[in-house]
């Protein structure tokens, strides 16, 4: 099963920490914001983005 990674970019501070702990590389940086790469989230179970946001701006979706 997949798990879709979305990014509130009006609350995405810019920090980066979502994309220093993503072991898929599906966030970068553009702009100051986050972004994906892809939808989807592979390994599906991984949540280190939402627990590094310290502005609770990633919701993985099921």
């Amino acid at each position: 099963m997949s798990t879709r990674v979305v990014i509130d970019e009006d609350k995405c501070t810019g920090c980066g920490l979502c994309v220093i702990v993503c072991g898929a590389s599906l966030i970068y940086m553009d702009n100051d914001k986050a972004k994906t790469k892809r939808y989807f989230c592979i390994p599906s179970d991984c949540v280190k983005c939402v627990e590094a946001c310290p502005v609770n701006a990633i919701t993985l979706l099921a």
